[in-house]
């Protein structure tokens, strides 16, 4: 808890009060109902969705000969931290090594492939914008809240 007053205060500091409600920055009592259902399990229109558009941006990277690991739903609106500014944090987890040896050539490629992508396609889901990204599944993450879309499950 002491995080999250931390996380405030600094958001408070920082934001412009006219153009951001910091108040809107409070830990929630649930998970956000436009996007998980009463059991806390994403709503399965929203998970198929995001599902798809995981694999059509993978299409795009023209890596056929990879497998994609899991696909997961991460960060402040899949935990109790969100807020009318979160997005929706969407990680395509796959084996970096299969893909060339040279990891930093790999690292570069897929996050400036997510990061072209993310400028230019505006999707949003619910009024939340989708931000694509691809992890190596042998990296570590953390996070307040990890939700497999693939497997349709907490981890």
């Amino acid at each position: 808890m002491i995080l999250v007053k931390e996380w405030k205060q600094h958001l408070e500091e920082l934001a412009n009060p006219e153009n951001i409600d910091v108040s809107s920055f409070e830990v929630q009592e649930d998970l956000n109902s436009d996007v998980w259902d009463e059991e806390k399990y994403i709503k399965e229109d929203i998970g198929d969705r995001l599902y798809d558009l995981a694999k059509q941006f993978f299409a795009k990277l023209e890596l056929n000969w990879i497998k994609i690991d899991d696909v997961i739903f991460t960060g402040s609106l899949a935990n109790f931290t969100w807020s009318e500014y979160s997005d929706i944090d969407l990680h395509i987890l796959i084996d970096y090594t299969k893909v060339n040896e040279n990891l930093d050539l790999v690292k570069d490629y897929l996050r400036k492939s997510a990061s072209l992508w993310n400028k230019n396609h505006d999707i949003r889901i619910k009024g939340f914008e989708v931000e694509m990204y691809v992890q190596d599944s042998n990296e570590s993450h953390y996070s307040g809240g990890v939700y497999s879309i693939k497997n349709d499950k907490w981890l």
